[in-house]
């Protein structure tokens, strides 16, 4: 008498109820039913490894997707020509991320899936913020890039950055920067990012030059996942765009709290970093503090209707400054400055008079120092949105040939659209100092908030909102 098994299926016929070759026979049946649950691996190259915000938005959107289908995902970091030739060998399944022009640059055949996932931020950075990019040539200026990051010497050239100095890594290009062998490094945020995190020696971005799309590319035998692939990036994208910075929890109110309102985008750094200098100011007073982002004309009148507290923002050249029913903290809590993007790379222009007769140019209605500015250049037509998104589709969409804003609202669209167009950044326009403002029924916090601001540059040597410290005590003397 014997046993008989069916390999690779659940069934087994056992011919001797108890016998040793009817338990063997049992024990490969569940070998082999195991074996069919494990889910195959898929290798992903990534040049970010998890840890990162970059790789593991990435990684979020992509591994349900892959379980889905059977697979479990795993990222392998590497950069440079040995994931190229990875890819190319089939050792990797796919990449993580890659700017469009990834497969003709490398000869490859991969599947682009679309839309882009997230974007990727190429800046000038340097540890001095008030860096006088302005006063250097670009081809006198030392720039230092990654030999690993391919697009760095091709994006430099079109700028007009021929000083370029090679580095193997991102330490010995921080420890030029900080020998001066180099004036700044050429670098996408994420990785700098990642950099800011470990350091206490804090790297500053100097000047955004241009945003690419990022998309996720696969071997063309896996082109069956890239139908659900691109529906979970759709769907992640209108749920919870990639955003390195999170938005962070606000404590329950105490009692004596004050609301201020906020034009700056809610995802953005800038709004991270004034919520958070200005709780500890209010706390330390014995205040709860909320700050609710809102647009700017929303903003306007719940700040004039005494709705709101006070505002986050506002430039010296607001018309708040001499309204009834505001006033303005004496001590500048940031600097910004409007940047002037383009469709194609040009050499820094250092005001409009310089763009070309006729040019057309999109700006957000109700920001007085873009309204002030283009008044001032009567050869261009100024085209008047109602925000900084509509601004940059207009320009990515050539209906347009510029659009002009703040920083802080056109990257977090930058950041957050699937814009395919290469934008770039051809203009830094002066800066301008901004300023909180309160409703004058808190006017006796108005002394102590900026006494707390002045202390704590003098005790940090630079404010909590950003390293302005000279021209912050500076501007107040001249107040």
């Amino acid at each position: 008498m014997a046993a008989h098994c069916t390999k690779g299926h659940l069934t087994c016929g056992v011919l001797i109820a108890y016998g040793g070759k009817g338990l063997i026979c049992l024990l490969m049946a569940l070998i082999s039913s195991l074996t069919l649950a494990v889910e195959k691996p898929i290798t992903i190259s990534c040049t970010s490894p998890r840890g990162l915000p970059d790789a593991d938005y990435t990684a979020e959107v992509m591994a349900p997707v892959m379980k889905q289908h059977g697979f479990n995902l795993a990222f392998k970091t590497g950069q440079g020509p040995a994931v190229v030739e990875g890819l190319r060998q089939g050792k990797f399944d796919g990449d993580c991320g890659r700017i469009e022009s990834f497969n003709e640059k490398t000869g490859l055949n991969l599947i682009r899936v679309e839309p882009a996932i997230r974007r990727v931020r190429f800046a000038l950075w340097g540890f001095d913020v008030d860096f006088p990019l302005h006063q250097v040539s670009p081809d006198k200026l030392r720039v230092g890039y990654l030999a690993t990051t391919q697009i760095s010497p091709v994006l430099a050239a079109q700028m007009g950055f021929t000083n370029l100095h090679r580095y193997d890594s991102m330490g010995a290009m921080v420890a030029a920067l900080l020998r001066g062998e180099i004036n700044v490094m050429l670098n996408y945020q994420a990785l700098v990012n990642g950099y800011n995190d470990q350091s206490k020696k804090m790297l500053y971005r100097l000047r955004h030059l241009v945003t690419f799309p990022v998309y996720i590319y696969l071997q063309p035998r896996y082109q069956f996942m890239v139908p659900d692939l691109s529906a979970a990036i759709v769907s992640r994208v209108k749920v919870k765009p990639y955003n390195p910075y999170p938005d962070k929890v606000i404590p329950p109110l105490s009692e004596g709290q004050i609301i201020f309102g906020c034009s700056v985008p809610k995802h953005s750094q800038a709004f991270f970093e004034m919520e958070q200098g200005y709780r500890r100011a209010f706390n330390k007073m014995g205040y709860g503090f909320q700050m609710l982002a809102m647009p700017r004309a929303r903003e306007s009148a719940e700040l004039l209707g005494g709705e709101v507290d006070g505002t986050c923002a506002r430039g010296n050249v607001s018309p708040y400054n001499d309204h009834e029913s505001l006033l303005r903290i004496r001590m500048p809590v940031t600097k910004t400055q409007l940047k002037i993007y383009s469709r194609r790379p040009a050499k820094q222009v250092q005001d409009l008079g310089q763009l070309p007769e006729g040019a057309t140019i999109a700006y957000v209605r109700g920001t007085q120092l873009a309204e002030l500015i283009l008044k001032r250049a009567p050869h261009i037509k100024p085209v008047g949105v109602n925000n900084a998104e509509l601004g940059v589709k207009m320009l990515a969409g050539e209906r347009v040939d510029y659009f002009i804003g703040f920083p802080a609202a056109s990257d977090y669209v930058l950041n957050n659209l699937d814009i395919r167009k290469m934008l770039y950044v051809v203009s830094d326009l002066p800066p301008i100092f901004f300023y909180a403002y309160i409703h004058t029924r808190h006017k006796a916090l108005r002394e102590p908030l900026e006494q707390h601001f002045k202390a704590q540059i003098q005790a940090q040597g630079s404010n909590a909102f950003l390293p302005y410290l000279e021209e912050m005590l500076d501007v107040e003397a001249r107040e």
